[in-house]
């Protein structure tokens, strides 16, 4: 009888025991899996910066505030002095476009292109084609992409231009990729840069 006892006692010990370590196990395997998971990398957009300094930056508002003036009163002319103010005009806004990109640098091209673009569509009509806009636009940015990259071969998809610019200011991005018929700006034609010779 007592042996009967005490044989039923080790069974029911060793049943417990092996109960207690399944449900440890159970218990451990979800952290496991939890913790051999890996880790989701979500991708942050480039962010726009503008850190310049100030009297430059005064210097460039006005200058881009004339030469918007001066565009906007031509705007639809179609004399030969009219041609003329706005070649004048396009000249004097890429330089000011490739000073702003070079001090604002790839973080500061988003804003500069908020500055700029809206400008520079001034100078074509409605009646110009999505392609040739595009293809001028992207002509004169190639050379301030450049100096933004300090790099001659820099694209726009380099200093990330496209997605600067959405960040930035979304309105007019948008309206600028629907003048030129574009889904990114980085698409546009791009002018071939050369080094600086010594």
């Amino acid at each position: 009888m007592k042996r009967s006892l005490l044989v039923r006692s080790v069974v029911t010990m060793s049943v417990a025991g092996l109960l207690l370590t399944g449900c440890a196990r159970e218990s451990e395997t979800p952290t496991a899996a939890a913790s051999s998971s890996p880790a989701v990398v979500t991708p942050t957009a480039p962010v726009s910066v503008w850190n310049v300094d100030e009297d430059k930056d005064a210097t460039w508002t006005r200058q881009l505030k004339e030469i918007k003036q001066m565009l906007q009163r031509v705007h639809g002319a179609k004399s030969t002095k009219a041609a003329e103010v706005r070649t004048e005009q396009m000249i004097d806004l890429e330089k000011v476009l490739t000073e702003m990109a070079a001090a604002g640098g790839p973080e500061g091209v988003g804003h500069v292109a908020c500055e700029v673009m809206p400008i520079q569509l001034l100078s074509y009509e409605d009646s110009d084609s999505a392609d040739m806009v595009s293809m001028q636009i992207g002509a004169y940015w190639s050379a301030a992409v450049a100096a933004a990259a300090n790099e001659p071969g820099a694209s726009f998809k380099d200093v990330e231009l496209d997605a600067r610019m959405e960040e930035e200011c979304e309105d007019v991005h948008d309206d600028v990729l629907k003048t030129m018929g574009l889904r990114t700006l980085n698409k546009m034609y791009r002018l071939p840069q050369v080094s600086p010779t010594s």
